[in-house]
């Protein structure tokens, strides 16, 4: 057994303020690929877009309000999300907007 891929706690002054100091060469090597990049902002967009689809999900009392607002403010998001706690005008929107474009195809 060797000690090449070891995660050392050594803090030495060569390492200290290096982040990849005690990353595994292999690791630090497919870090340096070209292509490397684009799969992190890649992997950071789906996350992001992950993330954003579960801030969708609303409660059943948030669909209630938002049903009786709408159906006395029309499409006046903002004044409908201001009724909604830390709820945007965007997020309000497209969930209406994707919530009556999947009953319509139903």
């Amino acid at each position: 057994m060797g000690d090449s891929h070891h995660i050392s706690d050594d803090t030495s002054e060569e390492t200290k303020g290096n982040p990849f100091a005690n990353l595994p060469p292999s690791l630090i090597s497919i870090m340096a690929l070209p292509c490397f990049s684009y799969i992190v902002i890649w992997v950071c967009t789906v996350l992001e877009v992950k993330s954003q689809d579960s801030k969708l999900e609303f409660s059943e009392d948030e669909e209630l309000l938002i049903a009786r607002m709408f159906k006395l403010l029309g499409e006046r998001w903002s004044l409908i999300a201001g009724r909604i706690p830390g709820r945007t005008a965007e997020e309000i929107e497209k969930y209406w907007t994707s919530r009556s474009s999947s009953s319509s195809e139903r």
